[in-house]
C-alpha cells in the first residue's frame, strides 16, 4: 500500500534538534516518531505473553452495528504543512526517544511504553498553540484509569475543561483506546472480530468494549455517545462508537490497511506496519479532537481543510451507523418509493444493472451528501436512491474518489473544475473504449450541498502497485486507441491502472488528459507513481 508518510520515513528529511527552535513539516515530525516506537518493542520475545482470560464484563454486550471506515490516510497537503516546533513538542519527542526497550508483550507494557506516550505526542502536536487559558494543556492522557467499584480504561484522552456538550455535539469530550496483548493477534481473535464472526472471543471483546463504554459514559453522563478504539499495534485498529440511547456499538473496519502476515515478532519488525499504524492512530485521534473540540477544528480547518473534511466524513459514517434503526446496513440499495413492491424490484435492478441510475433525479451517499444527476434528456422517476456504505475512499489534490462494491461503481467528486472538464471530455471522445480498456461513464452532475461536479463510472478493479512488461504490452492497444482519437492521458503510471478479478486491465483517471500536439508532447509510462 502506498502511503505518503512512508516517503517521509524513507527520506528522513527532518533536521530537528533538542537545543534550538526550529520549523519542520508534520510529515518530517511524524517520520521521526517511527524509529523510537519500533525500537521500544524490538526485543519482544514472541513466547512471552499474558492470558486473555475472561473480560470480567457484568454488562450484556451492546447491539453491534458494522460500518466501513472512510479513508483516513493523511493527505499530502497535511504532511507538507510546516509548523513551529515548540518546547512542549520537543519534550514529547525526547520522551519517545528515551523510551526503554522491553521484552514483555503484555498489554500494560505495550500501553505504557508505546501507546500512552504516542497519544500524548499526538494531542500535543494537534493542540499546540491553542489559547485555552489552561497553561497550554488542553487535553491530557490518562493511562490505566481504574475504578474502585471495578472496571478499567487502558488509555483515555481527556479534555481538561470538560463541559456540558451542545445539543449538536456528537461524542462529548473523551476518547478511549483499548489494548490487546500479542496473544490476541497470534490467535487471530481481532481479525475474527473485524470479520464479525460469531465466535466466543469476539463476543468477549464486544462485552469488554460495552463495559468500558458504560464506564466511560458514567464518568461524563451528559455525553450522548463515546469514542472508542480497539487496537493491537501495529496490526489492527478498529474505531468504535457507543450510544447510550440505543445501547449500540458501531464497529468500523480496520484502519491499518492490508493483511499483516507472519508471527508477532515479524509483525513488530516490519517498518511498513508501524508507519501504517502511526498514520492510522494519528488520523483517528485527529478526527476525534476535530470533532470534540471546536478550537481544534477552527485551527485546522484554516490550515488543512482536506484533512478536516476526511475527519468529518469519518464522523458522519459513525453517526449514521448509530442512528440506524435496523442495526444492519443492507448490502442492497435502499429506495424510497410509494409502492414497496416497486421499491424491491427497482432495488434489485439497480444492484445488477447500474444503467437505471439515469432514471433517478438524485443519489444519496451516506456521509458524502446528495448527488443531483444531470441527464436532462431522460424521463425521471419521482424518487431518488441511497447507496450503501463504500469499501474505500481516496483523496487527491483534485478529487475525492469513493469506491463501491455493490453496485460496482466509482463516484469521483472534483475540487478542480478544469480537471472535471478534461475527464468528462475524454470519456465523451472515447465512448467506443468504455468497458474495453477504460471505465464506463454512467452518470454526471453536481453535489447538492456545495455544487462540486462529479462523475460516476464503472468499478473496473483494484489499483496496481507496479506494472510488468506484460501489463504494458496488454495495455498498448488501449493507449494506441486513445492516441488515435487525438487524446493523450498525460499521467500514465501504475496507480492509474486497475485490474479486475478476471485479469482485465483498464486505464483510469483522465483528469490531466486532453488533445496534444505530437511535436510538443509525449505520453510515456512513468516508472514510479508521483504526485
Amino acid at each position: 500500500m502506498h502511503t505518503p508518510l512512508l516517503d517521509y520515513v524513507r527520506l528522513d528529511r527532518s533536521k530537528l534538534t533538542d537545543s534550538s527552535p526550529d520549523r519542520a513539516t508534520i510529515g518530517q515530525i511524524l517520520a521521526r516518531v517511527r524509529p523510537f516506537i519500533g525500537r521500544a518493542l524490538s526485543d519482544l520475545d514472541p513466547e512471552v505473553n499474558e492470558s486473555r482470560g475472561s473480560t470480567g464484563s457484568t454488562h450484556p454486550p451492546a447491539r453491534r452495528v458494522d460500518f466501513t471506515s472512510s479513508e483516513l490516510m493523511l493527505t499530502d497537503e497535511f504532511l507538507a504543512l510546516e509548523i513551529d516546533v515548540s518546547e512542549d513538542l520537543r519534550l514529547c519527542l525526547s520522551r519517545l526517544r528515551n523510551t526503554p526497550r522491553t521484552s514483555s508483550a503484555t498489554e500494560k507494557e505495550i500501553t505504557k511504553l508505546v501507546i500512552a506516550p504516542l497519544m500524548e505526542f499526538f494531542i500535543g502536536l494537534i493542540t499546540d498553540g491553542l489559547d485555552d487559558g489552561l497553561g497550554g494543556r488542553r487535553w491530557s492522557v490518562i493511562e490505566h484509569l481504574e475504578r474502585s467499584n471495578g472496571g478499567d480504561l487502558d488509555v483515555v484522552l481527556k479534555r481538561e475543561d470538560v463541559r456540558a456538550p451542545r445539543e449538536d455535539d456528537f461524542c462529548g469530550h473523551q476518547m478511549v483506546i483499548e489494548m490487546k496483548p500479542c496473544g490476541t493477534y497470534a490467535d487471530g481473535v481481532l481479525r475474527r472480530f473485524g470479520e464479525n464472526e460469531r465466535a466466543t472471543e469476539p463476543s468477549q471483546i464486544l462485552g469488554q468494549l460495552t463495559s468500558q463504554a458504560i464506564l466511560q459514559s458514567n464518568l461524563t453522563p451528559e455525553k450522548p455517545c463515546v469514542w472508542l478504539g480497539l487496537s493491537q499495534p501495529p496490526a489492527y485498529l478498529y474505531p468504535c462508537f457507543y450510544s447510550k440511547a440505543t445501547h449500540s456499538i458501531a464497529v468500523g473496519s480496520n484502519l491499518v490497511k492490508g493483511f499483516v502476515e507472519g508471527d508477532w515478532h515479524e509483525c513488530i519488525q516490519n517498518e511498513k506496519n508501524w508507519v501504517h499504524y502511526i498514520e492510522a492512530c494519528w488520523a483517528m485521534v485527529f478526527s476525534a479532537l476535530v470533532d470534540l473540540d471546536e478550537k481544534v477544528s477552527e485551527k485546522w480547518r484554516a490550515r488543512a481543510p482536506e484533512q478536516v473534511a476526511l475527519a468529518k466524513a469519518f464522523r458522519m459514517r459513525a453517526g449514521d451507523a448509530l442512528r440506524s434503526n435496523t442495526g444492519v446496513f443492507s448490502s442492497l440499495t435502499s429506495i424510497w418509493a410509494t409502492s414497496p413492491s416497486l421499491a424491491q424490484v427497482l432495488s434489485a435492478a439497480a444492484m445488477v444493472v447500474i444503467k437505471p441510475l439515469k432514471l433517478f433525479p438524485n443519489l444519496t451517499l451516506p456521509g458524502a451528501g446528495t448527488l443531483d444527476l444531470d441527464w436532462s434528456f431522460m424521463i425521471r422517476l419521482p424518487f431518488g436512491i441511497t447507496l450503501s456504505y463504500s469499501e474505500g475512499e481516496f483523496m487527491s489534490k483534485t478529487a475525492l474518489v469513493i469506491i463501491y462494491a455493490q453496485p460496482r461503481v466509482v463516484v469521483k467528486l472534483y475540487y478542480d473544475k478544469q480537471c472535471y472538464d478534461r475527464e468528462f471530455a475524454c470519456y465523451r471522445r472515447l465512448w467506443r473504449l468504455q468497458g474495453h480498456g477504460i471505465p464506463i461513464l454512467h452518470a454526471k452532475g453536481i453535489r447538492r450541498e456545495d455544487g462540486l461536479p462529479f462523475l460516476i463510472t464503472s468499478n473496473e478493479g483494484a489499483n496496481l502497485n507496479d506494472l510488468s512488461h506484460n501489463d504494458r504490452a496488454a495495455l498498448q492497444p488501449v493507449i494506441d486507441s486513445i492516441h488515435n482519437s487525438g487524446l493523450h492521458h498525460h499521467d500514465l503510471h501504475c496507480r492509474n491502472v486497475v485490474r479486475d478479478k478476471t485479469g482485465k486491465l483498464s486505464v483510469i483517471d483522465f483528469g490531466f488528459g486532453g488533445e496534444c500536439n505530437k511535436e510538443l508532447c509525449t505520453d510515456e509510462w512513468k516508472e514510479e507513481y508521483q504526485d
